[in-house]
């Protein structure tokens, strides 16, 4: 008898794994988005019965627990590729971590009904209204003066 435990009962301990993080999270619309998508995601996931598909989900689950709690944010890391640096493109590059999202979520490209929630940070800063911006007159050589 092996004690290795089934792909049910690692999918049953990775959730309440991230339910136990979401407690343990500091600020209370983060801890909110961790249970409502955690919740998302594994809903959305239920049906899957192959082996392969269900280490694939277990694997990117844990990256992104891992992620998560490394650098504090909850929300998918955006992943950047330099166009033709690799020969390949951004869906053929997407890492583990990111197999759940459909969109892109480079700066440049995200969709309208796909946008993550706004961190605090970005709630806070609005560039029109961002005093630390100062525009100031180049320094240096003056073009037609001599």
């Amino acid at each position: 008898m092996s004690s290795a435990p089934t792909l049910r009962q690692q999918v049953l301990q990775l959730y309440r794994e991230i339910l136990r993080v979401a407690k343990t999270w500091k600020e209370p619309e983060e801890a909110q988005y961790i249970r409502e998508e955690a919740y998302r995601l594994f809903h959305e996931n239920k049906h899957i019965t192959s082996q392969e598909e269900i280490e694939e989900k277990l694997f990117e689950g844990r990256t992104r627990l891992e992620l998560g709690i490394h650098y504090k944010i909850p929300y998918p890391r955006p992943y950047h590729v330099v166009p033709g640096a690799t020969g390949k493109t951004r869906d053929m590059i997407k890492p583990a971590y990111m197999a759940s999202y459909p969109w892109d979520l480079s700066h440049s490209n995200t969709t309208t009904e796909a946008k993550r929630p706004r961190t605090r940070f970005e709630e806070d800063f609005d560039e029109e209204d961002n005093p630390l911006q100062v525009r100031r007159k180049p320094r240096g050589y003056q073009v037609g003066t001599s």
